[in-house]
């Protein structure tokens, strides 16, 4: 009997389609780029340093998280051993190729996360919406972290929901592994353990699971151990990133702009704003800023998907860790706006990440029919017939 861990034809025909669809857009996009983004400079630099500085002291010396630039050195590694010479513009290159072939690879886990949610065409939909919207496409081949970061915290969702579903604690292992690396590209990887972790907690104990669920957070923990806890150690420092660091701060101090700012964000202006609700204004900017990394209609579809899984969701717990996950990442920005006055389309693209799935699953019944599952009543901790 197919389950959702096996691949059938449908599949292997449906991710053929996706990477072609996606190789040829973000190859004509990596080839007509004619100045990278700013950070993408710093990353750059950063994977040099770490090629000649011992690490510790470059990790202590930079707010970046490293698991990008520590990519982008093995890429330009590569390239040196098949005798490529190194120029501005083929550091450049090194640096989008990592981006947009993370980025063009997050279609995998996407794909297998949305079929375990409701089927191939859920799968499908969720992973061509998130690789065509224009947010979307642009960061993950502009030398960003994004491609990277999506990858990660694609691959550990899926893992998380396979081991909800399965009950799994190999699954959870890897699920931590995947996060970890999450994190050590941008601290929000660790949205994925508290998401994950939070929906094991409560499923287990509705379904009077006392045993498993520790050694079910045990295992998670365990694989994301060696990541977090080796940045903190070497750092002292859960992150370094001075917006992360802001948002913990008890008053809003940070400096804002006096201007709109670019099209790409929205800034507190203090000409304009003063006198108004700081803690309404940031709500209004991080929904304004989902909605447009959601490309408008994103946030819309996913409403009506939840709408429509809604009897799922109540029973089957496996389905709850994306909409933690969107949920968790809301509220820091909503803090992150509220402290630092700025918030941007590229910081809520976790949202529209999410948000795809919902999309995707706007008809979870026909593919429920099809591959024989029952799309209702199921246990809060997952149905263990998967697998």
């Amino acid at each position: 009997m197919n389950g959702p861990s096996s691949l059938r034809r449908r599949d292997c025909w449906n991710l053929l389609g996706l990477l072609a669809c996606a190789l040829l857009l973000r190859g004509w996009l990596v080839t007509h780029t004619e100045v990278l983004a700013r950070d993408s400079v710093e990353f750059i630099r950063l994977a040099l340093r770490f090629e000649s500085q011992p690490w510790r002291e470059v990790l202590r010396a930079t707010h970046q998280a490293p698991g990008y630039p520590l990519l982008i050195l093995m890429a330009l590694q590569v390239t040196d051993a098949l005798g490529i010479e190194r120029t501005s513009e083929h550091l450049a290159t090194c640096a989008q190729l990592v981006s947009g072939i993370a980025g063009l690879l997050t279609i995998i886990p996407m794909y297998l996360t949305g079929r375990r949610i409701a089927g191939p065409t859920c799968g499908f939909l969720a992973a061509l919406i998130f690789q065509l919207l224009p947010v979307c496409v642009r960061v993950t081949t502009d030398g960003l972290s994004e491609g990277v970061f999506f990858f990660f915290v694609a691959t550990g969702l899926h893992f998380g929901i396979a081991a909800m579903q399965e009950r799994s604690y190999s699954r959870f292992l890897l699920c931590g592994i995947a996060a970890g690396l999450a994190y050590l590209t941008r601290p929000e990887g660790g949205e994925i353990l508290i998401a994950i972790g939070i929906s094991t907690v409560v499923a287990g104990a509705c379904a009077r699971e006392w045993l498993q669920m520790p050694l079910r957070l045990a295992a998670l923990a365990l694989g994301a151990l060696p990541f977090v806890g080796g940045y903190v150690m070497v750092t002292g420092h859960l992150t370094r990133k001075p917006a992360s660091v802001r948002m913990f701060q008890a008053e809003a101090k940070a400096a804002t702009r006096a201007t709109a700012g670019p099209p790409f964000a929205v800034f507190w202006n203090e000409a304009v704003d003063a006198g108004h609700s700081r803690g309404a204004w940031a709500a209004r900017s991080v929904l304004f800023e989902a909605n447009r990394s959601a490309h408008y209609v994103g946030l819309v579809l996913a409403l009506g998907g939840i709408v429509l899984m809604r009897d799922r969701l109540r029973h089957d717990g496996s389905l709850w860790p994306p909409i933690l996950l969107a949920g968790l990442h809301a509220l820091l920005l909503w803090r992150m706006a509220y402290v630092s006055g700025y918030v941007s389309e590229r910081h809520a693209m976790m949202i529209a990440f999410v948000a795809t799935f919902g999309a995707g699953a706007l008809d979870p019944e026909a593919d429920a029919r099809e591959s024989g599952r029952a799309p209702r009543g199921r246990r809060l901790a997952g149905d263990s017939r998967h697998g």
